[in-house]
């Protein structure tokens, strides 16, 4: 159960997937109602840097997923990008050496 400021609106933000502009507009007496307390308790500039830090937060993590997605993409969805591209591509793998080698044109033709 959230027990801070930051943790119970971090928690509506994230319940309602709020804006990064309605984060910034939300008022102090918009907050005090949420948190049960009277507005004059909560100073301006701890809204002011509670709000930013949601916003900061919301980035990062957003950043994370398109990184993990690009991760997921480059692991997963190569072969598919590869077979796209270059449809006669192949790919070998060498155990012994544990590498893997990426014929374009397909496999070279064997010299005897």
């Amino acid at each position: 159960m959230p027990d801070t400021f930051f943790d119970i609106l971090k928690q509506k933000v994230d319940e309602n997937n709020y804006s990064d502009a309605l984060i910034m507009n939300v008022t102090k007496e918009q907050v005090a109602a949420l948190l049960y307390m009277e507005p004059s308790a909560i100073s301006e500039g701890a809204l002011l840097n509670v709000k930013k830090k949601l916003i900061k937060d919301r980035a990062e993590r957003r950043m994370q997923e398109v990184l993990q997605g690009l991760k997921d993409q480059l692991m997963g969805g190569s072969r598919v990008w590869l077979k796209s591209n270059y449809p006669d591509s192949v790919i070998v793998k060498d155990t012994k050496r544990r590498s893997v080698t990426i014929h374009f044109d397909g496999l070279p033709e064997e010299e005897d």
